[in-house]
């Protein structure tokens, strides 16, 4: 670990940030070290592979997309899902 409550996990070598993400969530949620709709905060640097470039920080809640979509007016919008599940 390198600092209290901070588990570093490595992946594979990735250019595009976004992927790099979507990997690092992706290994955590597959080791346990994180669950569905934890709260994480990653942090890379950018551009990949230079040394001391420790210069980007997300924080994203870990789990699939349920929803997306683009508006058509230049406001942001909410409302409610609901998951319809047959059991």
């Amino acid at each position: 670990q390198l600092c209290w409550g901070v588990e570093a996990i490595k992946g594979h070598e990735i250019i595009n940030s976004d992927e790099m993400v979507k990997q690092a969530i992706t290994g955590a949620l597959g080791t346990g070290a994180i669950e569905s709709g934890d709260l994480v905060v990653v942090t890379a640097g950018v551009p990949s592979g230079a040394t001391g470039t420790t210069n980007m920080i997300r924080v994203h809640i870990a789990g699939r997309v349920l929803l997306s979509g683009n508006g058509i007016l230049r406001k942001s919008v909410t409302g409610n899902v609901y998951i319809a599940a047959n059991h």
